[in-house]
């Protein structure tokens, strides 16, 4: 593949860049490298929301900043744990677990936005068997969605979509089958529906065994969904670390919206995902400021619906180190 600039607003909108890199960071344009690479370990997720974490290894921006990144591939349910533990000093994770982190007195706290979701980028799509009956969400009560998981992010963005189209969620049977289950479940038509994020949303359509029913996480707006945490205690005993790792991080996102022809391979070679598949997903949306406004109605939805025992204000969600807005 090779570098362009962003031909036209469709490309935009299909890579989830458009309008997404405003508010720069306080923090120098570059670093001096330190003389001796101080050693992180990173725990990320083979999806595409970390991004902007593969280019910034790829393009050694962490190493121009004298940090020596070991990474390691972890597992969703575990990544907090794990960073909190001291495991890793720098992860990702859903806002629903740094949520739930600060409410049980955890200092791990957003340094960097991760995935930003909005209506142009939904990354995350309502699908229905090919074939199906259901032509519209009111068609949805009484019937049966097959999810990851309950107790998260899907549930406050699902139970919002629902309520603001006039069914009652509690009408809605919600049935966990883990995220390698979303296929099967609906090729086997085991659901009568799924929330699925990519890459199974963009297999399931290009095998043509869905189609698409709508985009719940339009009901929430534009919003952060994910972060890069890490803790506030180490940050401050690291600070020179601390805005190395957000100035490499800031600066991959810098290069991925400048070239947003190179997100589907990035996220091809990093997730082991085909480049056929990569080409067709809805991608996160990019962005370099963490803004309150955008995380208030999703923090408020979470609370509401359950997901968290209640509600938290973004502002508590970010580092001091984080690029941020509104806080």
């Amino acid at each position: 593949m090779h570098n362009s600039s962003l031909k036209t607003r469709r490309d935009a909108v299909k890579f989830g860049l458009l309008g997404m890199a405003s508010g720069p960071l306080t923090f120098p344009a570059a670093a001096l490298a330190q003389a001796q690479p101080v050693a992180v370990k990173a725990a990320y997720q083979a999806v595409a929301s970390c991004a902007n974490f593969f280019v910034a290894k790829e393009k050694n921006f962490f190493a121009a900043e004298g940090v020596d990144l070991s990474a390691s591939a972890v597992a969703s349910n575990i990544i907090v744990q794990a960073v909190a533990a001291g495991q890793y000093a720098l992860g990702v994770t859903d806002i629903v677990q740094v949520t739930n982190l600060v409410l049980k007195g955890s200092d791990l706290k957003i340094i960097y936005p991760a995935a930003l979701v909005a209506a142009e980028h939904p990354y995350a799509l309502v699908l229905v068997p090919s074939g199906s009956p259901i032509k519209s969400a009111k068609d949805l009560a009484g019937k049966t969605i097959g999810v990851h998981s309950l107790q998260s992010y899907v549930d406050a963005t699902l139970k919002a979509w629902l309520k603001g189209v006039g069914v009652d969620p509690a009408s809605v049977r919600f049935l966990p089958v883990g995220f390698a289950g979303i296929v099967p479940a609906v090729r086997s038509k085991q659901v009568d529906a799924t929330f699925a994020l990519e890459p199974q949303a963009a297999t399931m359509l290009r095998e043509g065994i869905a189609t698409v029913l709508g985009a719940p996480t339009e009901t929430l707006g534009t919003h952060l969904a994910a972060g890069y945490i890490a803790s506030e205690s180490w940050l401050d005993k690291n600070p020179a670390v601390a805005r190395g790792l957000v100035r490499a991080l800031d600066r991959a996102t810098e290069w991925l919206i400048a070239n947003p022809s190179e997100l589907a391979g990035v996220v091809s070679r990093n997730c082991n995902i085909a480049i056929e598949v990569a080409n067709e997903m809805r991608m996160p949306g990019l962005v370099r400021v963490a803004r309150m406004g955008q995380t208030e109605k999703l923090s408020r939805a979470l609370a509401e619906y359950g997901v968290v025992e209640r509600y938290v204000s973004p502002c508590d969600l970010f580092s001091k180190y984080c690029p941020k807005e509104g806080c």
